[in-house]
């Protein structure tokens, strides 16, 4: 197991599911303090600290933060993959 990212602090927006969990569950086991921004915690379990977040909410995402720095000055890593995407009219 890599330790590359031993000591440092990541948030991962859409963390519950999908590229967001892969994601998550790759910067714990290689050694961050992952905060996980989703509507609903999914499978994210010990990978990560579940925060509940609308990230299409400014005042979510600001009180999602505010409650980040309770537990840490810095984010060294910060993967913004939260979303939904759609094809077709």
């Amino acid at each position: 197991m890599s330790t590359e990212f031993k000591g440092l602090t990541a948030v991962v927006t859409g963390a519950g599911s999908g590229i967001g969990l892969s994601v998550a569950r790759m910067l714990s086991e290689s050694g961050a303090k992952v905060f996980g921004l989703d509507l609903n915690q999914g499978e994210m379990g010990s990978s990560a600290t579940f925060i509940s977040c609308d990230v299409s909410d400014p005042a979510k995402v600001a009180a999602a933060f505010s409650e980040i720095s309770k537990a840490t000055d810095v984010i060294d890593v910060l993967a913004n993959n939260a979303g939904v995407g759609a094809i077709g009219p």
